[in-house]
């Protein structure tokens, strides 16, 4: 899960800690919120490179399986390659607080509201990161139907996620460091995954060693199973058919990348309060949330799968 950073921009008289405190309760809130970053790596691109940033998929080479003939050259081979294009955007929410409801509201320090923000913040990121996963991704339909056959009983399963493994697999993509895949999958699918029988070997949260365990909890994830760690979301991408489908997506290292410009892609939340020239009176304040510079892109559509499934 990626580290945010955030700053406090207070022309009135917050003090240093609660600055500090502010900071601390958005940024625990906004990284709670999300989950489709497990899929993806980071990339960081100079300030003052535009905001289109391309990147150069290679098309793996073939297996030379032929011998060099002793004195003779072997023919020529021709590497292939693709432009794979992300442009950087900015995102944020703000909103006017009364300086009335800050002195009369039990939401002492508008700690609930910054929280709140943070969520959003999160949440709004995850979405973004996670409709380009949707758009970009291999669909996988459950029990091998057609999208608008799919039905009640076609569910995610323990078979849909081997079948997505061996895709991988054969497509070479990577596997992260922990030598296994990666898979979010949406709140239905992890209900689902949990009561399939066939589950025997699945390696339950609970069973790392207590540091790694401490880890993985941060980033929500809830087990292992058929060589992928698996992270759950409440934040769903559903299609329409004769039932909801869900889609739950399994992805290998390098075949997702959330980019920034200048390391400015992270959250920020900023209070401002005191009196100017539209506010002559002090009345309000103002809580803003914002990502300067943001993008997220599929780099190779064949290293990740969308597993649809009722």
């Amino acid at each position: 899960m990626s580290v945010m950073t955030t700053s406090l921009t207070t022309p009135g008289n917050l003090t240093a800690t609660m600055q500090i405190f502010y900071d601390r309760v958005f940024l625990e809130r906004a990284e709670a919120a999300r989950r489709y970053d497990f899929l993806a790596v980071k990339k960081t691109v100079p300030k003052n490179s535009g905001k289109v940033v391309y990147f150069t998929r290679y098309t793996p080479l073939a297996v030379q399986s032929t011998a060099i003939t002793e004195g003779v050259n072997p023919a020529e081979i021709n590497s292939t390659a693709a432009t794979v294009i992300a442009t950087a955007a900015i995102y944020g929410a703000y909103e006017r607080v009364s300086t009335f409801f800050e002195l009369t509201s039990i939401d002492a320090g508008l700690k609930e509201q910054i929280s709140n923000f943070g969520q959003n913040a999160g949440e709004t990121m995850d979405y973004v990161l996670g409709a380009v996963i949707c758009a970009g991704a291999t669909m996988q339909c459950a029990a091998s139907k057609q999208l608008t056959a799919i039905g009640s009983t076609d569910t995610l399963s323990v078979a849909e996620l081997r079948r997505a493994v061996k895709t991988l697999f054969d497509n070479k993509a990577p596997k992260w460091e922990s030598g296994n895949y990666r898979a979010v999958v949406s709140s239905q699918g992890g209900y689902e995954l949990r009561g399939d029988t066939a589950a025997g070997n699945w390696i339950n949260i609970g069973l790392y060693n207590s540091a790694e365990n401490a880890k993985m909890l941060k980033n929500g994830m809830i087990g292992s199973l058929m060589g992928v760690d698996i992270v759950e979301t409440n934040v769903n991408f559903t299609r329409s058919s004769t039932v909801t489908l869900y889609s739950n997506f399994i992805a290998g290292k390098g075949a997702i990348a959330e980019v920034d410009v200048a390391g400015t892609g992270n959250a920020s939340v900023s209070v401002v309060r005191g009196a100017d020239a539209a506010n002559p009176l002090n009345l309000w304040s103002t809580t803003t949330w914002k990502v300067d510079s943001y993008a997220a892109v599929v780099l190779n559509s064949t290293w990740v799968v969308d597993i649809v499934a009722a």
